[in-house]
């Protein structure tokens, strides 16, 4: 059984054999294993809303019913979730932590954790929190 993709430039995105079906799945569900799936990937919203053959506005919308928040703020989110906790359990740096999540530049991803968390990623991962 091969996995549906969709190549962009040099990069392949994996998909799902899902659809956004509101009878089917929950849009997040969806959503959150395809950002899991492809994290370290640029994941545009086109290409996620083409993994699960919906429109931009679509998956727009049907994010902001169920969660109220927009596709992009769900996958940061949802890295910055990784993301905390690679730095209770790795030892890694806090720039490897920012690549491995899909950040390319560490100092945004720590600025952004920091707004989200209220501690700097470095200082967490120093006490352990």
């Amino acid at each position: 059984m091969t996995v549906p993709s969709i190549t962009v430039g040099t990069r392949q995105y994996t998909s799902l054999s899902f659809s956004l079906d509101p009878n089917n799945c929950s849009a997040v569900r969806l959503v959150r294993e395809i950002v899991l799936t492809n994290l370290r990937e640029d994941l545009q919203i086109s290409i996620m809303a083409e993994l699960l053959g919906c429109s931009r506005v679509q998956l727009y919308r049907k994010l902001q019913e169920e969660i109220g928040i927009s596709p992009s703020q769900f996958i940061r989110q949802l890295r910055l979730k990784v993301a905390y906790n690679l730095l209770l359990n790795t030892q890694w740096t806090v720039s490897q932590i920012a690549y491995s999540v899909g950040f390319n530049d560490p100092k945004y991803f720590s600025r952004v954790f920091r707004k989200q968390y209220k501690i700097a990623p470095s200082l967490y991962s120093v006490m352990g929190m």
